[in-house]
């Protein structure tokens, strides 16, 4: 009868153990644009998608990259940097768009306001 209980336990463990270590992925994007050499952020970190997998959020972060139809100037395993250039008025809008775990906010903590 324990050796029963032992290997339920260890198999409920296991699940339990996998299920936390999958997690959400999510698209996140951030714009900053530059003025004549003045660099000035233009909006916070959005959240633009989400999936279940890190494969499938980069699926999703590449296809917002080829609609967008813009050049990528930097390029990682999480990342891609969309540059858009405007040259008659000196203006270049850089976007980042990145797949992060859902348990990652790269806007930073919110502390709690006390």
């Amino acid at each position: 009868m324990i050796t029963a209980i032992s290997v339920f336990l260890a198999l409920v463990l296991a699940f339990v153990s996998s299920a936390s270590a999958e997690c959400a992925w999510v698209v996140w994007g951030h714009s900053v644009i530059d003025v004549r050499g003045h660099p000035t952020k233009v909006d916070d970190w959005i959240l633009m998608d989400s999936s279940d997998t890190r494969a499938q959020c980069m699926v999703q972060l590449d296809e917002r990259v080829n609609r967008a139809n813009l050049r990528i100037s930097e390029s990682g395993e999480s990342f891609r940097v969309l540059v858009l250039v405007q040259k008659d008025e000196g203006v270049i809008t850089f976007n980042r768009l990145e797949c992060l775990p859902d348990t990652v906010d790269p806007r930073g903590s919110k502390g709690s306001g006390l």
